[in-house]
């Protein structure tokens, strides 16, 4: 009997049971278990309508984990998709180990499977091996528990897989999903699979179906008033008869009537193509579905920004599918040339942050629990059967991955709360960037063995006086000390990297520069022990400076002494160039914008500042060798106090400055 038991009492009895289900016991455990624990932890509560949650102890500390954002329904975010996957059956459940066992599936050249994987003796068809074990879509328990994992990782809409089984158990659990999903606050939209004689013709009986029964149920998601439906593989149908469907004149269209819904299809091809599908199917946006990046131009999280851009011109949605990684050659071992390593959680992140840096409304996570692909950020733990030994989460806990969902999910959020811009800076009329001082802007180890890289983009208003872009230098004549670094460009329009020396010697390669309005990448690159061991006329190379990625110049050992990193208290300086402490010198100032920052303590290759600049590696803020950095893409809650990536620096902007729209 319900004694009155809140949805965060249930929530937070969930929370005790997770903590219980440790992964070096979970082998031990079975599904009668997790539920004997389950029965527990909700009856004790229920036995105590006088429970305080947010009892203080003496020291006027809270005993409620409810106060862990993870465990809040207040922070789900309704543009953030899960693709779900209800599919899995077990013997206690569903009299067979649905999903769990699976054929392996041929490959080219093969016409029959070459084996099946039972799913039993904890022989299963994945890569990973689930922390619940071989459990049941139908189970109520686990999905509460599922539940809960989406409510950690910040998920707000469960995209459930759909194959129109209306003959199977299959409404039976979407009506359980729908009713527990709606204790917690979730939303659940439908993501419809290419089943047996889908064509427009059907898919209207389908979207008719699901409408009329699930659409009253208060859990059924909806976006601005319209249902959502996610069309996997599409392209299974042609776009002419997409358009019978979803022109407002097709002969069987859902539009502008009680049925119209936003009807997502699957973007695969390039631009030259894909477009002409999206527009002539009449689709109202696009996703990208697959968590192997590059596997499709699609899925290429490189071209996003490109994919975004047209999706704003047509006003399509844009809805790019991150993932952890990828791997499926338990089910199809000829496909590893798919496989992507989730390299202790570094693609996941790389992924997220090319999504969110696109400014798309909506970012769908592929995946929860498609363990087939190995894309699931559902808990998994060690384990080996005696024909299999699982991938895990390596140095990372199970559940990882729901709580890095969670903080990239914050971030979306944060982002998209900011209005996107550009910063200019007029340094000829005073303005400038202030980042403070700290000794590791300028000193990267012991002296004479000092490694570093400064990258960052530029757009100059004009290039013909001299001015600092960046400053963490100091010079001072009367002691003839010379100390720190600066990019600056020089008066016959030249673009450099000086360094301050021993003896008061400086070193100063650059390349010609007269480029205006134009983003520019510039990067410089040091190491006093010889850069890649090169040399040129038996001296090491120590200094390389690259324009958009392509080497420019290059300067050897330093004759006049070592680097000199500068110690005085004087702050890091943008479009200006500080004198000494507190004070500004009227000259070496330009005015121009600038963007993705970054200062790392260690020498980068011309590869790595490539990958960099053009995104196919993601600056995080969490790489150990980042010093600072600033993206500089949006416009911040304060502009004297811009926290850097690392959370360790803040900017302020002084003067004459200006954010100028991209909205």
């Amino acid at each position: 009997m319900d004694q009155g038991v809140s949805k965060e009492q249930k929530l937070n009895s969930l929370h005790i049971l997770n903590q219980y289900l440790k992964p070096e016991t979970m082998k031990k455990k079975n599904m009668l278990t997790i539920q004997i624990l389950l029965f527990v932890s909700v009856f004790l509560f229920s036995c105590n309508n006088n429970l305080d949650l947010n009892e203080k102890t003496e020291d006027n500390t809270s005993t409620s984990v409810l106060k862990n954002t993870a465990l809040s329904t207040e922070n789900l975010d309704y543009n953030t998709f899960g693709f779900y996957y209800n599919w899995y059956g077990n013997a206690e459940f569903d009299n067979g180990y649905f999903h769990w066992g699976h054929d392996i599936l041929p490959g080219p050249g093969q016409s029959t499977s070459p084996g099946y994987i039972p799913g039993t003796n904890g022989d299963i068809a994945a890569n990973f091996y689930p922390q619940l074990g071989t459990y049941s879509s139908k189970d109520p328990v686990l999905i509460r528990m599922h539940m809960e994992m989406f409510v950690r990782s910040r998920v707000g809409v469960v995209a459930l897989s759909w194959w129109n089984e209306s003959g199977t158990s299959e409404p039976e659990k979407i009506s359980s999903l729908l009713n527990i999903a709606n204790e917690y606050g979730l939303k659940v939209c439908f993501h419809i699979e290419p089943y047996s004689g889908r064509n427009a013709a059907s898919m209207k009986e389908s979207i008719t179906h699901l409408i009329d029964t699930y659409g009253g149920h208060p859990a059924f998601y909806r976006l601005k008033g319209k249902p959502v439906f996610f069309i996997y593989d599409s392209y299974l149908t042609s776009a002419s008869d997409w358009a019978t469907l979803l022109s407002p004149g097709g002969s069987r269209t859902i539009r502008n009537t009680p049925y119209d819904s936003h009807v997502i299809g699957l973007w695969l091809n390039n631009m030259s193509s894909q477009p002409s599908v999206i527009l002539g199917a009449n689709f109202d946006g696009f996703y990208t579905y697959f968590a192997s990046d590059g596997f499709t131009f699609g899925s290429t999280s490189s071209n996003w920004a490109s994919m975004q851009t047209w999706a704003k011109q047509n006003n399509k949605l844009f809805i790019p599918s991150v993932g952890p990684g990828y791997i499926d050659t338990r089910v199809r071992p000829w496909n590893d040339a798919t496989t992507r390593n989730r390299n202790n959680g570094q693609y996941y992140d790389n992924m997220y942050r090319k999504a969110i840096d696109t400014g798309t409304e909506y970012i769908s996570i592929t995946s929860f629990n498609e363990w087939h692909e190995g894309s699931q950020i559902e808990p998994a733990v060690p384990f080996s059967s005696s024909s299999f030994t699982y991938s895990d989460y390596g140095s990372l806990s199970p559940d990882y991955y729901l709580d890095r969902t969670a903080y990239w999910v914050s971030e979306f959020v944060k982002n998209k709360q900011q209005a996107r811009a550009e910063l200019y800076i007029n340094g000829r009329d005073g303005g400038y960037i202030d980042f403070g001082h700290s000794p590791e802007y300028s000193n990267f180890g012991e002296n004479g063995k000092q490694a570093f890289t400064v990258e960052l983009w530029l757009k100059l208003k004009y290039t013909e006086a001299f001015g600092s872009v960046v400053s963490c230098f100091n010079e001072d004549s009367q002691t003839q000390t010379r100390k720190g670094w600066v990019i600056n460009s020089f008066h016959n329009s030249r673009l450099r990297m000086t360094l301050g020396l021993e003896n008061w010697g400086l070193l100063e390669p650059g390349f010609d520069f007269s480029t205006t309005g134009q983003w520019v990448h510039f990067a410089a690159v040091v190491d006093e022990n010889g850069i890649n061991e090169e040399q040129i006329n038996g001296k090491p190379v120590v200094l390389k400076v690259y324009q958009n990625g392509i080497l420019k110049d290059q300067s050897t050992s330093f004759d006049g002494g070592n680097y000199l990193s500068n110690y005085l208290q004087t702050p890091m300086i943008a479009f200006g160039q500080p004198a000494g402490v507190g004070g500004m010198t009227s000259d070496w100032r330009l005015s121009g914008y600038i963007k993705d920052f970054h200062i790392w303590k260690s020498a980068k290759s011309e590869g790595t500042i490539r990958k960099i600049m053009n995104k196919d590696i993601d600056v995080t803020g969490f790489e150990p060798d980042l010093v600072c950095g600033w993206r500089f893409n949006s416009v911040p809650v304060n502009n004297q106090d811009i926290k850097d990536m690392t959370g360790r620096y803040s900017a302020r902007l002084v003067g004459d400055y200006q954010w100028i729209s991209l909205q």
